[in-house]
């Protein structure tokens, strides 16, 4: 079989069997370099394909790309070569020949925020929202405040967010719960009793727009609001705390809270979504050391 062909396979694949879209991506990209790379060195078809020149490629990568980047494409093209065996368009595992050794970059410890900038950009939220000139502005100002309100108690990510539709929440007396549905399916309770007022009133002035099946937050325009959209409104938010605040900053502080409140690693995994464990382990090896600043979020609004 065609080397083309073989990947243009596994990507269908890969969408049909429901992966991730930033995986996929992921893939597609570092495949078609590998295609690239295999075309230069007049490799057209599958068989073709040696350990050899697997270790060619990986030496290349791993000679002029950073440390994480080239673990990343090996993964990708050990998943690709898996796949071809799995489905008989190779004779044998070629990467069960091929000793490749590469070094993972140890990540950065993740970045938190203190409890009273957490607390000073609610206040500044809700002076917008009380000082609307008009009810348009007044519900816009709402919406704002809601999303990133979602962002300290729940620790979902941007995309999670944005992917939400009104028939994902469950609202409770004092609470909502969030249903993430996908690849990472799970339920996030918001507990805090003032989140939880504010969501139910942001559901009450969108009636006439919230449906089961449309999308929780949407722009000026009516459509879904965008990631890109969503990173804007929290950056600008935070300018007053002379702070460069991100929806990860945000994911990151509430998962620390949770670390060291918790006995149980898998929970707090759970809660994020994380399909490895190895990266809810950065939240847990940070923990001893973290000062006490980090939020409570039982407690922001003492």
């Amino acid at each position: 079989m065609i080397l083309k062909e073989a990947i243009d396979k596994f990507l269908i694949y890969c969408e049909e069997k429901g992966l991730d879209s930033k995986t996929i991506k992921a893939y597609r990209l570092d495949l078609k370099q590998f295609l690239q790379f295999a075309q230069e060195n007049s490799i057209e078809e599958i068989c073709d394909i040696t350990p050899d020149f697997i270790m060619r490629i990986n030496t290349v990568w791993q000679e002029n790309l950073k440390n994480r980047t080239a673990y990343r494409k090996n993964a990708s093209l050990k998943v690709f070569m898996s796949y071809l065996w799995e489905y008989g368009y190779t004779e044998k595992k070629l990467y069960e020949s091929v000793n490749i050794k590469l070094k993972r970059e140890k990540l950065d410890a993740p970045l938190v925020v203190a409890v009273n900038d957490i607390q000073k950009l609610l206040k500044i939220l809700e002076e917008k929202w009380n000082d609307a000139e008009d009810e348009q502005e007044s519900k816009i100002y709402l919406r704002n405040l809601v999303i990133i309100e979602m962002f300290i108690y729940s620790g979902l990510r941007v995309s999670e967010i944005c992917n939400l539709n009104f028939s994902d929440i469950i609202l409770t007396e004092e609470s909502y719960i969030i249903q993430i549905k996908g690849n990472r399916k799970r339920n996030v309770c918001v507990s805090n009793k003032k989140a939880a007022e504010h969501f139910k009133l942001y559901s009450r002035l969108y009636r006439f727009e919230l449906y089961n099946e449309t999308a929780l937050f949407f722009n000026y325009r009516g459509k879904p609001i965008s990631e890109q959209a969503v990173r804007r409104i929290v950056k600008k938010f935070a300018e007053p705390l002379n702070f460069n605040l991100t929806p990860k900053i945000l994911r990151n502080t509430l998962a620390l809270n949770i670390a060291k409140r918790t006995q149980n690693p898998r929970e707090l995994q759970f809660i994020l979504g994380d399909r490895s464990f190895s990266s809810t382990e950065r939240h847990l090896e940070r923990k001893e050391s973290l000062p006490m600043y980090v939020i409570a979020t039982e407690n922001i609004y003492r």
